[in-house]
């Protein structure tokens, strides 16, 4: 009979703990937020065998955020109120100072080290405020498109 009990036990162990595995994969996949952009920027410094071509990768993705960047800034200006639009287009002139007043820092920062990797930093870093920018944009038309 103990033997009994605890096989059933194991089972329900077992049991419990595939069913906790694939709602955590569906918790997962949900969650991904894998962009194309960031997919194809993947797949081109994956194959990249220089510093120039890191640029070209590097410069490449931003070129498309950027666009991400105006495609859904006009999108959200098509939709929303008059109001709501005169906000957006402050907060875009204002996010659009910021990036400005990054992207010096950025390069004087990076600018003072010696060597190429820094070069790569300061290229990362200034692809990731476009990249954020076009991600907000996006929530904030999905969310009120919805």
């Amino acid at each position: 009979m103990n033997l009994r009990l605890t096989l059933i036990k194991n089972i329900l162990i077992f049991l419990t703990l595939v069913i906790f595995n694939f709602q955590l994969k569906a918790q997962e996949s949900k969650n991904d937020t894998t962009y194309a952009i960031d997919k194809e920027c993947k797949a081109c410094l994956d194959t990249s065998k220089s510093t120039i071509s890191i640029f070209k990768c590097e410069n490449m993705s931003r070129a498309s955020w950027d666009k991400e960047v105006d495609k859904y800034y006009k999108l959200l200006l098509s939709r929303i109120s008059p109001n709501a639009r005169g906000k957006l287009k402050t907060a875009q002139q204002e996010w659009k100072d910021y990036h400005e007043d990054e992207m010096k820092f950025s390069d004087q920062l990076y600018g003072d080290k010696n060597g190429a990797d820094f070069q790569i930093v300061n290229s990362k870093r200034l692809t990731e405020i476009i990249r954020q920018r076009a991600i907000e944009l996006k929530k904030y038309y999905d969310n009120y498109v919805e």
